[in-house]
């Protein structure tokens, strides 16, 4: 049971920290702590954290979606006036984006 417990409190940690990239780790670990304590009495505590693992987890996925978005538009979707009025050339190094040459 109690190595269930550490289990569970690990991966709302690991949830967390997915969640909010941008915290110190020792914010994480207050928040996670906080939550924890919050629910490790209660006799539902593994659907309560079921429910906010799902919860984090759709934080860290919005996330990350909103990240890969912008770098795709910028891969995509060059500033062309800027490459136009310096006569250069872009080589995006992200998958998806070709050579892009404007003379």
């Amino acid at each position: 049971m109690a190595s269930e417990k550490g289990d569970a409190f690990s991966d709302l940690f690991k949830g967390f920290k997915e969640a909010h990239p941008e915290l110190k780790a020792q914010d994480v670990q207050k928040k996670t702590t906080l939550f924890w304590n919050s629910i490790k009495r209660r006799e539902d505590y593994k659907e309560v954290l079921k429910a906010k693992m799902v919860e984090l987890k759709k934080v860290a996925n919005r996330k990350k979606s909103g990240l890969m978005a912008f770098w795709a538009k910028v891969c995509i979707r060059p500033n062309y006036y800027f490459i136009l009025k310096k006569n250069i050339s872009i080589k995006c190094n992200v998958g998806i984006c070709q050579y892009l040459s404007i003379f």
